[in-house]
């Protein structure tokens, strides 16, 4: 393997931090085209994961992540909108 050739995230065996296991989850099975991928929302994925707990949200941007990684609790933001 050449130095500019792309080498595993992670070795056989080895296990990885809650960070890499969400965000490497979050791009490969990510919608397509991709939602918004910013660093908060991959450490409030990952804080879901690795304390084993609902992710409360008002967006779909985690649906992807759904039930392997993280339980979803989506709340509708037009509730509480004033007509």
């Amino acid at each position: 393997m050449s130095e500019t050739d792309e080498k595993p995230i992670v070795k056989h065996g080895q296990r990885m931090c809650p960070f890499g296991r969400v965000a490497s989850a979050h791009v490969l099975l990510g919608p397509t085209p991709p939602c918004r991928r910013d660093t908060n929302h991959l450490w409030i994925a990952s804080a879901a994961y690795a304390m084993n707990s609902t992710l409360v949200t008002t967006d779909k941007d985690f649906d992807h992540l759904q039930p392997k990684y993280i339980s979803i609790d989506w709340i509708d933001p037009e509730q509480f909108r004033e007509s």
